[in-house]
């Protein structure tokens, strides 16, 4: 199993608003890469992968700050686990929670391939 790492940090933009901003560090590992992550809101973060080697590859999983992303906030993905990315193809995962996140906190992402 391999995977690819983000460290995302959350951060509330200003007292008056929920706008949550992003500060990401990418690294790969393998053939799958994390080329950017966003908030559209605090309850959803967006994912862009791409799989840079000559065989497909399917995510398994995805964990915030280690945790299962199902564990995390009532948190879900879109598309569903698992993930088949094509070689060469790019795929957005899009990460729901229930639970907004909390502001001025620094979450890990990792989606695991198997």
């Amino acid at each position: 199993m391999t995977g690819a790492l983000v460290t995302v940090t959350v951060t509330e933009a200003a007292a008056a608003t929920t706008a949550v901003t992003l500060t990401t560090t990418v690294t790969n590992i393998g053939r799958l890469e994390i080329r950017s992550a966003y908030a559209k809101s605090p309850t959803q973060v967006v994912v862009d992968v791409k799989n840079t080697g000559d065989v497909d590859q399917t995510i398994t999983d995805i964990l915030v700050n280690g945790n299962p992303i199902s564990t995390v906030n009532g948190g879900t993905s879109s598309p569903h686990l698992p993930i088949k990315v094509a070689a060469g193809a790019s795929q957005t995962i899009n990460l729901f929670f229930s639970v907004p996140l909390s502001p001025d906190t620094i979450y890990f992402v990792t989606v695991l391939t198997s």
